[in-house]
């Protein structure tokens, strides 16, 4: 389940970050792939997470993504495809403190 950002605190976010939309089909993050050097929050639409292939997860809005390589520095585990039109709002790691 995604989170529900109160208006304000998404529109800080916004101010952070840069909305950035992919086409059904696209991929995101690709697993073994470069580090994640943001994160993302889902505004609309829906992601598969595959690994080795297989889908193992989905998220929807309010859902972050990224958000495990960024903190570690390792490539993603899994690789991330738009399964529907996906908004998303592209943050860098200093958004991270205006969830937590």
């Amino acid at each position: 389940m995604g989170l529900e950002l109160p208006e304000p605190l998404l529109e800080a976010l916004r101010g952070l970050g840069e909305e950035v939309f992919h086409p059904e089909g696209a991929e995101v993050l690709s697993e073994g792939g470069a580090r994640a050097e943001r994160f993302f929050l889902v505004l609309e639409g829906r992601a598969g997470l595959y690994r080795g292939g297989r889908k193992a997860l989905e998220a929807g809005p309010g859902e972050v993504l990224g958000l495990p390589s960024l903190l570690s520095g390792e490539p993603p585990a899994f690789t991330v495809r738009a399964e529907t039109p996906l908004r998303l709002l592209a943050l860098p790691p200093e958004a991270l403190h205006l969830l937590l």
